[in-house]
């Protein structure tokens, strides 16, 4: 078919939709409706929460047209540093507009969520829990305080680190006298 641009990893996000413009066309649909979002799960200090959102077509409608779901990780990304509760329930939002079948073509997925897994597929590996442990033994071993050093890196836990970070970290332990 002559005219059609090949699918690239660059305008494959262009079949997906933003959640503010599903949210747009849900009140043109519906005004009276209402879009509800809670959080079911969060946990600070590892980061990670799981929002359920839910959609109601008419103010007194009891029960929800639809749900959606959606976690997210506290990250070192752009976004997550500082909004991963933000954009988990935008996600959520989105996922449950979905359901309500507001621009589906490629998919339930907002163009965001498909953003995150670019970002997750471009990321660095975590690092592993031999390695954690192997760092732990290395500190106390070394008599080196582990929270005070991670927070000299603005980390509060080994979760944080990459492997390369962790690898990095316990060359760096390793050198220390005992």
């Amino acid at each position: 078919m002559q005219g059609a641009k090949p699918q690239t990893r660059s305008n494959m996000l262009d079949d997906y939709q933003t959640v503010a413009e599903r949210i747009d066309l849900f009140y043109d649909r519906y005004p009276d409706g209402r879009i509800i979002t809670g959080i079911v799960e969060h946990d600070a200090e590892r980061g990670f929460i799981l929002i359920r959102a839910e959609v109601y077509r008419q103010l007194d409608d009891a029960l929800p047209a639809a749900t959606g779901h959606a976690f997210e990780m506290r990250s070192e990304g752009y976004v997550n540093k500082t909004s991963y509760i933000e954009n988990c329930e935008s996600s959520a939002v989105g996922r449950a507009l979905a359901m309500l079948n507001f621009k589906t073509k490629r998919g339930i997925a907002s163009r965001e969520e498909m953003q995150k897994v670019e970002r997750l597929q471009s990321a660095a590996p975590l690092i592993s829990g031999n390695l954690i442990a192997e760092i732990k033994i290395e500190c106390a071993r070394r008599k080196v305080n582990l929270e005070d050093t991670l927070a000299k890196k603005g980390k509060t836990a080994l979760e944080q680190l990459t492997r390369e970070e962790g690898e990095a970290f316990l060359t760096w332990l390793q050198g220390k006298p005992l």
